[in-house]
């Protein structure tokens, strides 16, 4: 079976063989902005696991010395 990269245009009518050029350029422009958004939502993913470890993982329970609260010592 073959690719379209490897078809044959010269037989085709030239506008067939444009619209046909188009088509094929306007695919290739939709597949380059397919892998550069699923970059960015990889990096997007890789953000919200960040934000999620700093919220919930382990060293986000500790409370700082600012944020305790004053002792008090019954009489």
């Amino acid at each position: 079976m073959t690719t379209p990269a490897e078809i044959d245009l010269s037989a085709l009518p030239p506008e067939v063989r444009a619209a046909f050029e188009a088509e094929r350029a306007r695919r290739l422009a939709l597949e380059a902005d397919v892998a550069a958004l699923a970059e960015h939502n990889r990096r997007l993913e890789h953000l919200i696991a960040e934000f999620r470890q700093v919220l919930y993982g382990k060293r986000s329970e500790k409370l700082s010395k600012r944020r305790l609260p004053p002792l008090r010592v019954a009489a």
